[in-house]
């Protein structure tokens, strides 16, 4: 799809991290960026990115938890704008918690943001693509939407489930001109690890210098859109890991449990612990 000034673009979870990258890449094309976030004070300063990279920003204050929240982005849109191009699915956060101690109510939180949000924030924008014949919907996921580690099932479900949603709604809108691109981050370095609900025993936090940029995501992003992209994996070592699971799932689960292990062992050695 080509992106130009005529383009509307609404990206989620756009306050900050890999939604406030992209909302700055697509504006460098010029496009009409709706950056909407539960943050009005980071939004604001993202829209003055929006405008000086040389886009025309819209700010809603949108939590996408909330079925009506995301009617409303959709209609605040239409009502600014009169179409609706491109949506990019972003908002979401991690829980890290064993199995047998998750919570039924983080369960529903999550679920609600990463996955029902996606679903609400499509519906809301489908008619309007649909009539315009035209669009792409990109949902962010992660490289671990395809392989489930330790500690993280909760926010795997969810990305599972979204694989198996973009798979879905891929074929039902692509008569209408409709392109779904299923987008693979591996650690970046965002706030994601701080804002993680965490319980004890799920393990130490990753070092976030160990991740790649967000602006790396953004422009990953938008190459997906521009080229319609069906999947994109952003990193080397999730390519190997995703391709290793095909091959020999029970190698991936004695890499994987051997990584913990080392992981385990060295916060313990830092700590003092045994």
């Amino acid at each position: 799809m080509r992106i130009d000034r005529n383009s509307v673009v609404i990206i989620t979870g756009a306050s900050r991290g890999i939604g406030r990258a992209a909302a700055i890449e697509f504006a460098k094309r010029g496009a009409k960026v709706v950056v909407a976030s539960r943050d009005e004070a980071k939004m604001k300063e993202v829209a003055d990115r929006v405008r000086e990279a040389g886009g025309e920003p819209m700010v809603v204050a949108c939590d996408v938890a909330v079925e009506k929240s995301c009617q409303e982005l959709a209609k605040r849109t239409l009502a600014r704008f009169s179409r609706i191009d491109i949506l990019i699915n972003n908002a979401g956060f991690g829980y890290y918690s064993p199995v047998e101690d998750l919570s039924t109510e983080k369960l529903d939180q999550i679920f609600r943001t990463n996955l029902y949000g996606t679903i609400w924030c499509t519906q809301a924008v489908l008619p309007q693509m649909k009539k315009q014949n035209r669009g792409h919907i990109v949902n962010v996921s992660t490289i671990i939407s395809g392989r489930s580690i330790p500690f993280m099932s909760a926010y795997c479900m969810t990305k599972f489930a979204m694989r198996a949603f973009d798979e879905s709604l891929r074929l039902e809108v692509r008569s209408h001109g409709i392109g779904v691109s299923h987008v693979c981050p591996g650690l970046t370095t965002t706030d994601f690890q701080t804002n993680a609900v965490r319980v004890e025993g799920s393990g130490p936090p990753v070092p976030n210098q160990m991740g790649m940029s967000p602006e790396k995501v953004g422009r990953a992003i938008f190459r997906a859109v521009e080229r319609n992209k069906r999947e994109v994996t952003l990193t080397m070592n999730g390519k190997i890991m995703l391709t290793l699971q095909r091959i020999s799932p029970r190698l991936t689960d004695a890499i994987i449990a051997l990584y913990m292990r080392r992981k385990m062992h060295g916060t313990q050695a830092a700590s003092g612990t045994n």
